[in-house]
């Protein structure tokens, strides 16, 4: 048998690296920004705008995920129309 030198070992780990396991959902209770939830729970782009229109936020705000699925859920309940939830 040769000996393999640290050079050789390398290439080795590397490409049996695993893939980098997808991110875990955040605890309950914590603030996420209102996009990625959106995104999230697939919810499609008119509606998304018409909610965050009605419920008065704005790119980039943070809520946590009992507040935004209530607000999701106030929104598709309302009159059509009915300005703020």
């Amino acid at each position: 048998m040769s000996k393999t030198t640290k050079k050789q070992e390398a290439p080795t780990k590397a490409a049996g690296a695993k893939k980098p396991a997808p991110a875990a959902k955040p605890a309950p209770g914590t603030m996420e920004d209102i996009d990625d939830l959106a995104a999230q729970m697939g919810i499609p782009d008119w509606e998304r705008q018409g909610l965050f229109r009605a419920a008065g936020w704005a790119p980039g705000k943070q809520v946590t995920d009992a507040l935004f699925t209530t607000a999701l859920v106030q929104f598709r309940a309302r009159r059509m129309g009915a300005g703020k939830i």
